[in-house]
């Protein structure tokens, strides 16, 4: 068995032929354009894909963007757009992904980021209407996680077994803003956010000419992408369904005006003292993100402005919603936990009032190092993704509302001893890479396309008083409160829901920042 499973990872990791691919044309009739695209077939589906189609138009830096017009007799959607400037870190080391199945970097524009790509089963008429799933990915909002020229986030396969199951969907991918791009110059705020809602504006305009259902939209997100996906959900953006892939806001809540207006200043600081004295406004590009890495700036956060004020006492607007976590979320802050002593640890739980309660569930004990650094990755999962993934489900659950809560515990393919860590769903639902190599890994996938795929058609993935469970072992089944409990630790969710929320975030704030890192 152990050299079966060797041969098929060997013929794995030799270059496959590329796919069938031939162009295909559309007469966009909203757009009143001709887009050139490309057809290919997977799993015995054809599938149209048009890329790099812009959708905004960025007048100049931390400017609101403008819906694009279209003007061309044709248009060339056969090579992926680019992407907004960063400093780029490759999914696939946290992903653990083979080097030699490592993906190609897109080009990096400010003003031409603002594009999507959209990939629907051929041959779709206007008058089908079939559902659109619009992703958003994830990078802690300063770096594209899983980009669309990649396979992490191939909608291929998800579009191929929507077909295969009877209920075709249309998925849109998006690319937007990021870091200091995305985040304003406090003037203007949450551009990120408001490329997407405009991505979305330009969805409800136009994708019924593909085929799809304007009025039939549903969003998702991982990591950052999920926080994003919370905030549409609370501002109000016109989508029918929501799914929040290992985040929400209570893994990045807004940011404060005070504390917004204090980052520009150090970043402006450092600019007007270094070489060329730039502003935000006129600094190139790579001097601002070079500012940015010099003060360690690992991730950014929304602002609480443009509806998001209060956030947490907001009524969110969606029909439905799925939700739920990866078992080793707080992969993402390992190797900085692990370079941090276990006093440094105690001293954060200190910040806690009667932290003795919480310090002991956690295995919080200075002389104990080790146990130290296990119990704050365990805190920081608990307290960023497990526990908010619960309290959302029970709160629309208790509201009488659609809501279905899901957990994943199949590790990772390529390394299982790296566990179900944080962003390993994306390789299981989206299918990009061949899991056949490992068949626990390629059952699930299977399996969560089938479950995120009905969702999106509007029906019951699984029952809503129960959770679904994708993995160890390649199983998926629903559970019950008591298993779910052996799963996760809701005696820890208890301690830290009694305790005081604004000491436990502080006291997260003192243990995680600046120990962010997709190179774990």
């Amino acid at each position: 068995m152990a050299a079966d499973r060797l041969n098929a990872l060997a013929s794995h990791l030799r270059p496959s032929a590329p796919a069938d691919c031939e162009c295909t044309t559309k007469r966009h009739p909203t757009l009143n354009t001709s887009l050139q695209g490309v057809t290919s077939v997977r799993q015995g589906v054809r599938i149209d894909q048009f890329r790099d189609i812009k959708y905004g138009d960025i007048p100049a830096r931390f400017r609101e963007a403008k819906l694009h017009e279209h003007t061309a007799a044709e248009v060339d959607c056969t090579k992926f757009g680019p992407v907004c400037p960063q400093s780029y870190t490759s999914a696939a080391i946290l992903l653990r992904i083979p080097e030699e199945l490592d993906d190609a970097l897109e080009p990096k524009d400010e003003f031409e980021c603002l594009n999507l790509v959209v990939t629907a089963p051929a041959g779709l008429t206007q008058g089908q209407r079939v559902p659109v799933f619009v992703w958003i990915h994830g990078g802690s909002q300063v770096m594209t996680f899983g980009s669309m020229a990649g396979r992490v986030c191939d909608p291929h396969r998800m579009v191929a077994d929507s077909v295969k199951l009877g209920k075709p969907i249309i998925v849109v991918a998006l690319n937007y803003r990021l870091n200091i791009f995305g985040f304003g110059n406090g003037d203007t705020t949450n551009l990120a956010l408001k490329d997407q809602a405009l991505a979305v504006e330009w969805v409800r305009k136009h994708i019924a000419g593909f085929g799809g259902d304007p009025e039939n939209i549903t969003m998702a997100g991982e990591s950052a992408g999920a926080v994003y996906t919370h905030a549409h959900a609370v501002v109000g953006t016109p989508v029918k369904r929501v799914i929040l892939q290992s985040g929400s806001l209570f893994l990045s809540p807004p940011m404060s005006m005070k504390a917004r207006d204090a980052m520009l200043n150090k970043i402006s600081e450092k600019l007007r003292a270094a070489k060329g004295g730039h502003s935000l406004q006129d600094a190139p590009a790579e001097s601002l993100l070079h500012q940015m890495q010099e003060m360690g700036i690992s991730s950014m956060s929304l602002q609480a402005a443009d509806g998001l004020d209060n956030w947490q006492k907001k009524r969110e607007t969606p029909q439905a919603l799925m939700v739920g976590d990866c078992e080793f979320d707080a992969a993402i802050w390992r190797n900085g936990i692990e370079a941090t002593s276990g006093t440094e640890i105690s001293n954060c739980f200190d910040r806690i009032t009667a932290p003795a309660e919480i310090k002991s569930a956690y295995g919080i004990y200075p002389a104990r190092p080790t146990s130290c650094k296990y119990g704050a990755l365990d805190f920081i999962n608990d307290r960023c993704f497990a526990m908010p993934a619960q309290d959302i489900w029970a709160r629309w659950r208790k509201d009488g509302r659609a809501a279905y809560q899901y957990i994943i515990d199949q590790p990772n393919p390529w390394q299982p001893s790296s566990r179900s860590h944080h962003a390993v769903d994306l390789v299981l639902l989206f299918g990009g890479y061949d899991l056949s190599f490992d068949l626990g890994s390629e059952a699930v996938g299977a399996e969560m396309r089938r479950r995120w795929i009905l969702f999106i058609n509007g029906e019951e993935p699984w029952a809503p008083d129960r959770r679904m469970a994708f993995g160890p072992v390649g199983r998926s089944e629903e559970i019950d409160d008591r298993e779910y409990g052996m799963r996760r630790r809701t005696r820890h969710f208890e301690l830290l829901r009694k305790a005081n929320q604004k000491e436990v975030v502080s006291a997260f704030a003192r243990l995680a920042m600046g120990k962010l890192s997709s190179e774990n």
